[in-house]
């Protein structure tokens, strides 16, 4: 997860590597059920998405920051929050 700004504004952008998605049907699936989701979705507790996007390399999902929640405040320190930290963090 990745903190970005653009026009003003502040964004989530989760990226996911297409080489390993691509190769593990299980981690497919949880990808596509999480855009899915966060596609349908209109809780407060969770980040609304707002585009999704693909190169080469990457599976791109750009979502709205949710202020207040400690991730901003981590994403806003660090720019850049590895795997394994946001899986402590949500679990």
């Amino acid at each position: 997860m990745e903190l970005v700004a653009f026009e003003g504004s502040y964004y989530v952008l989760k990226a996911f590597d297409r080489d390993v998605v691509a190769e593990n049907c299980v981690r497919r699936e949880q990808v596509m059920n999480e855009r899915d989701l966060l596609k349908r979705s209109s809780c407060p507790g969770l980040n609304k998405l707002v585009q999704t996007t693909k190169d080469d390399k990457w599976l791109c999902l750009l979502l709205e920051l949710a202020e207040g929640l400690d991730t901003v405040g981590l994403l806003r320190a660090y720019q850049r929050l590895s795997a394994d930290i946001v899986k402590h963090i949500i679990l």
